[in-house]
């Protein structure tokens, strides 16, 4: 199968192969400069795609949905484009102002904890200056990916920002919210971050806050969390503040 697409930088004349034999579809690889990836993994050779999988060509992503489940998957696949973010395939911004109003409201209702986490990438700007604009991507995917597998389910993980991340922590104070920043912060900083031949220095600076009486909207507990994430900066960068009234 054939897919023509405008041109793009990063993605190689025969890029990669769709073949349908039945029920069966696979993708492979022709030997493209920047690999082709299926749900974030590169691929070696041929792989068999699976309804709702996701493959990625370069700067270019692509969603299977097998001819058999287009009327089930619609509804989700547009679901899942509405609240996840394309790049880092996360909960967006759209998504965690959602859950926030709802766990705020939960919180405040059952005098629950509830914490945010804010954190972003030390000194992106030189990272895609010096690098480019796919090494950004790869190195924001990377810090997504690490987070993502630290987060438990009923927390949130989002980006809302070109390299702004936040995880919303039901049921968790400061405390909890600081060891998992913590824990990130020195997975981000121990990864072996390489691009191609290139490797890529990457550190992350956090701002908790915990939810307070003082606070009545969600939006306060953004601002008291970015507080705290600008004082990580001005200590330095690569630290964990906690937001203090």
């Amino acid at each position: 199968m054939r897919i023509s697409l405008p041109e793009v930088l990063s993605l190689s004349r025969k890029h990669a192969r769709l073949r349908y034999s039945g029920a069966v579809v696979t993708i492979e690889d022709l030997g493209s400069t920047n690999g082709t990836y299926v749900n974030g993994q590169p691929i070696h050779g041929r792989a068999i795609l699976r309804s709702g999988d996701r493959f990625q060509t370069a700067a270019v992503h692509f969603k299977f949905l097998h001819e058999q489940d287009v009327e089930s998957a619609y509804h989700l696949a547009i679901y899942e484009l509405v609240a996840r973010d394309g790049l880092t395939e996360i909960y967006n911004k759209r998504k965690y102002e959602e859950e926030v109003q709802r766990e705020f409201a939960r919180a405040v209702r059952h005098k629950r904890p509830l914490s945010l986490i804010i954190f972003d990438l030390d000194e992106f700007k030189q990272i895609n200056d010096t690098y480019g604009h796919l090494c950004g991507d790869f190195v924001l995917k990377q810090v997504a990916s690490l987070a993502k597998d630290l987060v438990r389910p009923e927390q949130v993980l989002a980006r809302v920002g070109g390299d702004e991340f936040v995880i919303l922590a039901p049921e968790t104070g400061t405390a909890g919210a600081e060891t998992m920043a913590i824990k990130l912060r020195d997975h981000v900083i121990g990864l072996d971050h390489r691009y191609g031949d290139l490797r890529i220095s990457i550190s992350c600076s956090f701002g908790i806050a915990e939810l307070t009486e003082s606070m009545t909207t969600p939006q306060d507990l953004y601002h008291a969390a970015d507080s705290a994430l600008l004082l990580s900066k001005r200590n330095g960068r690569n630290r964990v503040a906690v937001y203090q009234e």
